[in-house]
């Protein structure tokens, strides 16, 4: 019965009928076997095109700056031992680093207690201490703080000393904040054992560079061009 309704004349104008075509189980495994041994063949390529899209562009040739920022916000020691280097260079005497504020206002004990033993583990010779707001987006918020403390002391050129896989959100953001309120700003991006080749070895570089990775494109795509940036007073 169901058979000859389909087959009626008048059956085209109430269904249709339809091939479909898939493909194998043994297609999809090889496509997927070909793709795995595609990227693993061509990892030295794309692993140092995505390290390398995280780092700033370097200086040729800092030039003196009124201040060294250390950019520290996960209390890494050789951010602070290159601040170091940097000031014994003669690139500037004024080393300044952010330190957290509780919702209230108040500094944290904690965060400046730790600024001030890795500036000293590290020989800074002084360490001016910014409070910054810990409030989503943090960087931006933080860049924020730190432009009206450049503002209020006259600062106009900044090396930015970063984590390297960082560096590149740390300049796009800084730039977008500090260079409208005329602070030149330049980088300093610091490397651990990771870098643009070897960061695939190591689980917690495939972690860091993957969050960084993320990061980047939030602030890219979305906080940058969809949050405005307050203009400086």
């Amino acid at each position: 019965m169901r058979h000859s309704i389909l087959n009626g004349r008048w059956a085209r104008y109430v269904v249709t009928r339809k091939e479909v075509v898939k493909t194998t189980w043994a297609f999809k495994a090889t496509v997927i076997i070909a793709l795995v041994l595609l990227c693993y063949l061509m990892e030295p390529v794309w692993a140092h095109a995505v390290g390398e899209s995280l780092v700033c562009a370097q200086d040729g040739k800092v030039g003196r700056a009124d201040a060294i920022l250390v950019d520290d916000f996960d209390r890494d020691y050789l951010l602070y031992e290159r601040a170091r280097h940097l000031e014994e260079d003669g690139l500037s005497s004024t080393v300044i680093a952010p330190v957290s504020l509780f919702a209230g206002g108040s500094v944290s004990p904690v965060s400046e207690a730790m600024v001030d033993v890795l500036a000293r583990l590290a020989r800074v010779k002084q360490v001016t201490k910014v409070p910054v707001s810990i409030v989503e987006p943090i960087s931006l918020n933080a860049a924020l703080d730190i432009r009206r403390f450049m503002k209020q002391n006259g600062i106009t050129s900044v090396i930015v000393v970063t984590p390297a896989f960082r560096s590149a959100r740390s300049m796009m953001i800084y730039r977008a904040v500090l260079e409208p309120a005329g602070v030149l700003t330049h980088c300093a991006a610091v490397f651990d054992q990771r870098n643009p080749d070897n960061w695939t070895r190591s689980w917690h570089g495939i972690q860091d560079v993957a969050l960084q990775f993320v990061k980047l494109q939030y602030y890219r795509f979305y906080v940058l061009p969809v949050r405005s940036v307050p203009e400086p007073n």
